[in-house]
């Protein structure tokens, strides 16, 4: 359960980075700021989603219910 609490979080907390990433764009570093978000979008895909979804593989969903959220 606490690997899948960690998990959500880490997905919460890239996400928000690319949120303010985003926030954070103007005129002159348009194309710095896409790149950065674009490097935390990718890790939360490709290492904490499939990190979830490894640790949700087989398991009984009322178990975990509450360990994560979309």
């Amino acid at each position: 359960r606490e690997r899948v609490v960690k998990a959500s979080r880490d997905i919460t907390s890239n996400s928000k980075k690319v949120i303010f990433q985003v926030h954070r764009m103007s005129k002159d570093n348009r194309e710095e700021v896409l790149k950065k978000a674009e490097k935390y979008l990718v890790a939360v895909t490709e290492q904490y989603v499939a990190r979830l979804i490894k640790e949700l593989a087989g398991t009984d969903f009322w178990k975990l219910r509450r360990a994560y959220s979309p």
